[in-house]
């Protein structure tokens, strides 16, 4: 197979919509304290829908119920201050954080002396 420049394979999917049945939806509305207002869509034979969701634009947490979005309103205090979501707050790990979950200082040490090795031979 002939590698065309520029051409990305894992950026473009090959497949059809052909013969695809799309499921029934229904919309919910979740409320945001700091006033955002979110709509998901769910499948209308979801088993349950959450009460809560958070908000995509701050961070805290959208009810489906406007009322209790305000409770939250007046207990949280600055709400022009985004804050960030549980579920988004990951820890980013750079390369090097990965390489030493897998490799000792000692082997990485002997690793590049072997290469180095293998550099200065060629």
């Amino acid at each position: 197979m002939t590698a065309l420049r520029g051409y990305g394979m894992s950026t473009r999917s090959f497949e059809t919509d052909k013969n695809v049945v799309g499921v029934a939806t229904h919309p919910e509305i979740y409320h945001c304290p700091a006033g955002h207002v979110l709509t998901l869509n769910f499948a209308a034979i979801a088993d349950e829908v959450p009460d809560t969701w958070d908000c995509p634009k701050c961070g805290r947490t959208s009810h489906r119920d406007e009322t209790a979005a305000r409770r939250a309103s007046i207990t949280e205090g600055d709400l022009s201050v985004p804050t960030m979501s549980p579920r988004t707050m990951v820890a980013s790990k750079t390369p090097w954080d990965m390489l030493l979950e897998r490799r000792t200082m000692a082997e990485l040490e002997e690793l590049l002396s072997e290469r180095l090795a293998h550099f200065r031979t060629n």
